[in-house]
Parts: structure tokens; C-alpha cells; sequence
């Protein structure tokens, strides 16, 4: 069944509640992979490269997607 969300101005979202649900379990997902990652990369094998930083960085500083999201939503 398809619900819709809709926002103060008017706008209506399909199902707005499951969407900002799956994007918060793929954040989450994100985030536990990349600490994983560095954690085994620079505690267990002591070699962090510049790849492990890109990765970081780019988690940390590019949310633009996941706020794109709930912002659409909310």
C-alpha cells in the first residue's frame, strides 16, 4: 500500500517514513564499515594509506546525500 508524506508545503512523498529509514540503516552501515576498516587497518596491521583516508574524509565530510535525502523527506 503507498502512503504518502506530506511536507508543510504541499508536496507529496511516497512513502517518506520507509525512505528515511533505509537511508539511516545505510549510513549506519557506512560508518560501522569504514571504522572497521581503519581500526583493523591501523591497530592490527599498523599500514594506514592515503586510501584509508580518502575514505574517512569523504565519509566525515561529504553527507550531502543523506541530507539531500532528509531534507526531501522531512
Amino acid at each position: 500500500m503507498l502512503h504518502l508524506h506530506e511536507r508543510d508545503d504541499g508536496f507529496q512523498i511516497p512513502n517518506g517514513a520507509p525512505l528515511r529509514g533505509v537511508a539511516a540503516a545505510m549510513l549506519a552501515f557506512a560508518s560501522a564499515s569504514v571504522a572497521l576498516r581503519l581500526w583493523t587497518r591501523g591497530v592490527m596491521m599498523k599500514s594506514l594509506g592515503f586510501d584509508d583516508l580518502a575514505m574517512f574524509i569523504t565519509l566525515v565530510r561529504e553527507p550531502a546525500p543523506v541530507n539531500f535525502a532528509f531534507k526531501i523527506l522531512t
